[in-house]
């Protein structure tokens, strides 16, 4: 017969060692998201915590008025108003935010439990449609691998047209050169 974990309560100290630790959190995320998780199993949640740490993600549930004060001078502080009533879920990122976004856009249109509240990206705060536009966005390799085709491009097409006068030239002395010897 499995065993029920008990809730386990945190002391006064407890909670200021967690809301210290979790502001530090928060303030060097470079990407965060506001999620309400209310009816997510167990499972679901650690299969999405799993797929984040691949990508430098962590998810966790705070309580909201824990939250709230951990959140005080960051970007996320923009939050409170989101912040009240349902339970509610984070997630940061300390790394790339796109593949982080791209997962729980993925993950909310997959599980309808799973609600986009807010975000922050950097200093910005986003609704929770600006997340999922965020997902849509290829990742930083992709963009700068376009970049970079970008830059060079008009070198590509200078060298292209630079060998084709060459090119044509040359074809014109063979030509010329093939009528002379038809002439004679």
């Amino acid at each position: 017969m499995a065993q029920v974990k008990a809730k386990r309560r945190l002391n006064r100290e407890q909670k200021r060692e967690f809301v210290a630790a979790y502001h530090e959190k928060v303030a060097s995320a470079k990407f965060g998201v506001l999620l309400g998780y209310g009816g997510l199993k167990y499972h679901a949640i650690e299969e999405l915590r799993r797929q984040l740490r691949d990508y430098k993600g962590e998810f966790k549930v705070v309580k909201n008025r824990l939250l709230k004060i951990a959140a005080k001078g960051t970007t996320a502080e923009n939050w409170k108003d989101s912040v009240e009533g349902a339970p509610r879920a984070v997630i940061l990122a300390f790394g790339d935010p796109v593949p982080v976004a791209k997962i729980v856009a993925k993950f909310a249109a997959n599980n309808e439990a799973l609600v986009l509240v807010a975000g922050f990206l950097g200093e910005k705060v986003l609704t929770g449609a600006q997340v999922r536009t965020l997902s849509t966005l290829p990742s930083r390799e992709v963009l700068m691998s376009q970049l970079l085709g970008l830059f060079k491009s008009p070198q590509q097409q200078m060298v292209s047209l630079l060998s084709s006068i060459v090119r044509n030239f040359v074809y014109l002395l063979s030509g010329y050169a093939d009528k002379k010897q038809k002439a004679a």
